[in-house]
């Protein structure tokens, strides 16, 4: 009787519609300065919401720590590497080494955002700030200015001349420094210095 019941019911009642899934696009962040590796590792491991984070790094002289990779994180490395990208895999972090020409380095910035799915990508400016990363940085949704002990009047300055989604950070401390680019966690302190860009 109850099955007779539900077939006369949907007969004559129109079922509920369901919502379509929404596309949420994946956070997308630059990060400037002489500090930007570090900080950009602890954004991107801060912004991700499963899975892998990316970081794409130009002129950057650090040396990052390797740990085993996630198989997600490795997954997505794989795919980036197929596109001719410089790219390695630690824990839950995927780096991809930028060209040295900027002009070359802002097209692969682009399409590693593209290629990256749901991932947050993060990119680190370690070198001066080259015009060709111009339009690269005014897409993103924040913008860091990651100076370390630079003065303040100097962090200020270098804010106001990224436009109104930046913000300056504070530098990380070596220890939660290494555990960011080496992609194992954003720690607590990490996070305290990205405060204002998190916000």
């Amino acid at each position: 009787m109850t099955a007779l019941l539900d077939v006369l019911a949907r007969f004559f009642v129109a079922p509920a519609a369901r919502p379509e899934p929404v596309a949420v696009a994946a956070p997308s962040a630059a990060v400037c300065g002489p500090q930007a590796d570090a900080v950009a590792a602890a954004l991107a491991l801060s912004l991700r919401r499963r899975g892998p984070a990316v970081v794409c790094t130009w002129a950057s002289s650090a040396r990052a720590a390797v740990v085993p990779a996630g198989m997600r994180a490795r997954r997505l490395a794989a795919s980036l590497e197929a596109r001719g990208l410089a790219v390695t895999a630690s824990g839950r972090l995927v780096r991809v080494r930028l060209d040295d020409d900027p002009h070359v380095a802002a097209i692969e910035a682009a399409r590693v955002a593209a290629a990256a799915g749901d991932a947050a990508v993060v990119t680190a400016i370690c070198g001066p700030r080259e015009p060709a990363f111009d339009a690269l940085l005014a897409g993103q949704d924040v913008t860091v200015v990651a100076a370390g002990d630079a003065p303040e009047e100097l962090v200020r300055i270098g804010v106001a001349s990224l436009g109104h989604r930046a913000v300056a950070a504070s530098s990380v401390p070596a220890l939660p420094a290494w555990a960011a680019r080496a992609g194992i966690c954003a720690s607590p302190a990490a996070r305290r210095a990205l405060a204002a860009a998190l916000a």
